[in-house]
């Protein structure tokens, strides 16, 4: 009875429980992302990503400051 009345509620009220997920989650990931460490971990989530290959930084002259800086920053980070 308790199982059948939560899959009913969920049917009605899942999208909204979801979206309020989504959007905490988000807030979350954003006000993480702002602080040092998170900056650090999310510019090495991004170096790692395939527009940041070198033939991306080939292409793009004035990438290649900012992906050596970030790079050094997560040297720095990870040697102490």
């Amino acid at each position: 009875m308790l199982l059948m009345g939560t899959s009913h509620f969920l049917m009605g009220w899942g999208g909204v429980g979801a979206l309020a997920a989504i959007v905490v989650g988000g807030m979350i990931y954003w006000r993480w992302s702002g602080t040092p460490t998170g900056r650090l971990r999310v510019d090495g989530w991004r170096l790692r990503l395939p527009g940041a290959t070198a033939a991306y930084l080939l292409r793009q002259p004035l990438q290649k400051r900012l992906a050596w800086r970030d790079f050094l920053a997560i040297k720095q980070a990870l040697e102490g």
